[in-house]
């Protein structure tokens, strides 16, 4: 299974390499022991490692040292952990990306008046 997100925050869901990150920009993919050179840590310490760091991205401050206030800021490991046990109505199938919606994405384009994306996607979805 490939994580197509450089976010840190996905390396909780490594797992060797059967469960990948994918970099597109920095075309590379990580996988667990490429996470664990690059962080020292486990997957399953993602979660601890980016509440003491901190992420930008995910708005989570890190902790500059360990006292009374910094303690207090340890809330922030829930905000970084990603949840698994949410019920879901579809099947991991159904989530699977497919391409690009053609006709809503040119709309979508022209409204925004970004026409040079038009001819980004790769993938096209299958026409209904």
């Amino acid at each position: 299974m490939r994580i197509l997100s450089p976010g840190k925050d996905f390396g909780q869901c490594l797992s060797g390499d059967r469960v990948v990150q994918v970099d597109r920009r920095k075309e590379r993919v990580i996988d667990e022991a490429a996470m664990r050179a690059a962080r020292g840590v486990a997957p399953a310490s993602i979660p601890d490692f980016l509440a003491l760091t901190g992420d930008d991205a995910d708005g989570i401050p890190g902790l500059a040292g360990i006292g009374e206030r910094t303690a207090a800021a340890l809330h922030y490991r829930t905000l970084a952990t990603l949840r698994t046990d949410v019920p879901l109505a579809e099947r991991l199938n159904d989530l699977r990306f497919r391409g690009v919606p053609r006709g809503r994405f040119e709309a979508w384009c022209d409204a925004m008046d970004v026409r040079t994306l038009k001819s980004r996607p790769t993938r096209w979805a299958p026409e209904a």
